[in-house]
């Protein structure tokens, strides 16, 4: 806004989303599962569906509203120092720490290399699912060979067992046998408990070739078990975590890891730090995936080999310790080198960008008087100030905590810290930004209350323009940051948002009642120094009510209370105010319809428009083609004929009569039976 307006009045369709590809993670109820799984069958591009689905978002675990699908869109890449990776459309947000030290959402298409990606560990959200289903029995058991096969008996749950020895085929297996299962490995415990495991659960006898080293299942019923729990006939290069996995319990997925590790993982002799190598870079990335769940950092790195390409994923320091208690290895000669992650090592990584904080904490602590204990006589804080400042180090959460321990013995405010500490991110620098070279599909979901969800680790957004516009001005007024290049924000002394629909049952207040009681406690209260952010004023009640209503109050705000707003409506008749009042200006969510279907351009641009498009935003939410089709009719009708008796004589559709229905149903109505027959 300049000096001379005080009302935007923004106009244009919902929803528009900003999308990741498909094979994001989304750590969800149903377990870690690609955003793509979740798609609905019958959704077109630019469609929104109703879907309710519990998510991890930026503080705590939430539902979904929607499931948005866009069709194929330019995407861009980034990967982390520590191979952590995302991929959506340029205008996805995800949240970063800046060189101010500022943590804010930064959209991928303008992520700058200074950037620091936040990646969440404090998630903790698995799946349910260890029922393995009749059908996935039967369709085992349909497969023969050669029209016989022995009928071995099949498990009907996923268990710790069942999860560890998918865990050694993952990792040790030939999985592109349809008719046999084998383990090539050496090690007598590995083999034991394979045999074990394979006798109890299918009553069948493991054996061995002359060569000692492969162990194979001669049965296709257990093989395409196997295929059905998600073991799929593909190479070493094409393996991945199965699906059973990633949708079971904390305690199923760790047995799982324990098998991986015990076949393709190892422990360095030197200091404990944990790693598993494998040729599949999607079976990498989902592994470095799932440790993240369990709180752990790990390093996605690839490893040069003569062959094929070679990945590996490594733990360092205090997270080779934390696996080592969470997971570790079942296997004897490896687990005993857990003793020498025994010892507190830190990571060579911290928060970054810390210098205006601690200078401001270390005024806070000089200035204070009557400390119990000078500053001076505590080394390992006062080396944050003289060592870590001058050097440009990253301070770690121990040493933060160490901070925040004497801060608060000494009755300092750092309130910023603990806020830090406790949402216990890791901060990782950018190795790689990429355009991809082509079109790929792209999904969302909308979350309504914090607009965020983890995928991949990260944490994404789904911002809204109104609440992004306050929360701004909120952000400058404590003196934080803000999300933009630069900000020109006149002194606010109040917020005020109207903003949702939903009645108050209790208090006997219908949707639209609370609406004007809210609106009503804004225009009785609001100055001309509040920033007011009206949403659909009226939309409770008929369109001409409501319009009008609409129409009033923003004359009201723009020639008595002269505060800044930001009004949003589909009621475009309201344009014309800019022409009649000299603060107001139109502004309008961009979109285009194209054969009926709407386009999102998500862009904020001058200038008003002259439709709603909310039959277009019904069709995206899958009313069926014949209610659209008579509501195009209606539409047409009212905007000829301006009024309801010649839309009821010209266009109402051919009906049957009621008695001719009346009279059929009558014909075909069998007689009523007692509920004793």
């Amino acid at each position: 806004m300049d000096n001379n307006e005080t009302t935007l009045i923004i106009t244009g369709p919902n929803m528009s989303g900003k999308c990741l590809v498909g094979e994001s993670i989304i750590f969800s109820e149903m377990g870690l599962i690609p955003i793509e799984q979740f798609k609905p069958v019958k959704i077109k591009p630019g469609q929104f569906c109703p879907f309710k689905l519990i998510v991890n978002g930026i503080n705590e675990n939430k539902e979904t509203t929607h499931f948005y699908y866009d069709g194929k869109k330019p995407t861009i890449k980034l990967v982390t120092k520590f191979g952590y990776t995302i991929e959506g459309t340029h205008n996805h947000p995800i949240l970063v720490r800046d060189k101010e030290g500022a943590e804010i959402w930064r959209k991928l298409g303008e992520i700058k290399n200074t950037d620091y990606i936040i990646i969440k560990r404090k998630i903790n959200l698995w799946g349910k699912t260890t029922k393995i289903s009749a059908q996935i029995i039967k369709d085992a058991s349909k497969y023969t060979y050669g029209g016989r096969v022995i009928n071995y008996k099949l498990p009907t749950s996923l268990n710790k067992d069942l999860a560890y020895i998918i865990g050694l085929l993952i990792g040790d297996g030939t999985l592109t046998y349809k008719n046999y299962i084998y383990l090539s490995n050496i090690d007598k415990q590995i083999i034991t408990s394979f045999n074990k495991i394979i006798v109890k659960y299918f009553g069948c006898i493991v054996k061995t070739k002359k060569n000692g080293v492969d162990h194979y299942i001669g049965s296709i019923k257990i093989r395409s078990f196997f295929k059905e729990l998600g073991l799929d006939y593909v190479n070493a290069l094409r393996k991945e975590i199965p699906y059973s996995i990633l949708r079971a319990p904390k305690n199923i997925v760790r047995e799982f890891l324990k098998g991986l590790f015990d076949t393709d993982g190892e422990a360095d002799n030197k200091y404990g730090n944990a790693s598993v190598s494998t040729s599949s870079l999607k079976l990498a990335k989902q592994v470095q995936t799932i440790l993240l769940n369990f709180g752990i950092i790990s390093s996605l790195k690839e490893k040069k080999t003569n062959r094929n390409k070679n990945y590996r994923v490594t733990i360092f320091g205090e997270n080779a310790i934390m696996f080592h208690k969470k997971i570790g290895f079942k296997l004897k000669r490896k687990k005993v080198r857990q003793n020498l992650a025994s010892k507190l090592r830190m990571p060579n990584y911290g928060i970054p960008y810390m210098k205006n904080i601690l200078k401001e904490l270390q005024n806070r602590i000089v200035t204070k008087t009557n400390k119990l204990i000078a500053i001076k006589k505590v080394k390992n804080i006062n080396s944050i100030f003289y060592t870590y400042l001058p050097t440009k180090r990253n301070i770690s959460h121990k040493k933060l905590k160490e901070l925040i321990t004497y801060c608060e013995l000494n009755n300092v405010n750092c309130e910023e810290l603990k806020v830090i500490f406790n949402n216990n991110y890791f901060y990782d620098s950018i190795d790689i930004i990429k355009k991809s070279a082509k079109l790929k599909e792209v999904y969302d979901f909308s979350i309504s209350s914090t607009h965020s969800f983890v995928a991949n680790g990260l944490i994404n957004h789904n911002s809204t323009f109104l609440r992004q516009n306050a929360l701004i001005i909120l952000l400058a007024h404590i003196g934080s940051f803000v999300p933009c290049d630069s900000a020109d924000i006149c002194v606010i002394d109040k917020l005020f948002t109207r903003i949702g629909a939903s009645d108050n049952l209790a208090l006997g207040l219908s949707t639209f009642m609370v609406e004007m009681v809210e609106t009503s406690n804004i225009l009785n209260n609001a100055t001309e120094n509040s920033f007011l952010i009206l949403d659909e004023i009226g939309r409770g009640t008929s369109t001409y009510d409501g319009m009008s209503l609409a129409w009033a109050v923003l004359e009201h705000i723009h020639t008595k209370i002269h505060s800044k707003t930001l009004f949003a409506t589909h009621y475009h008749q309201l344009n014309q105010l800019e022409n009649q009042l000299g603060g107001i200006k139109n502004y309008h969510i961009s979109a285009k319809e194209i054969d009926g279907n709407l386009v999102f351009l998500r862009k904020i641009e001058p200038g008003g428009i002259d439709k709603s498009y909310g039959i277009c935003v019904a069709k995206l939410a899958g009313l069926p083609d014949s209610i659209i089709v008579r509501a195009k009719e209606i539409e047409s009708s009212l905007d000829l004929n301006n009024n309801t008796a010649n839309l009821y004589n010209s266009s109402l559709p051919k009906e049957e009569s009621r008695n001719e229905k009346r009279t059929q149903q009558k014909e075909n109505k069998l007689p009523q039976k007692t509920l004793f027959g």
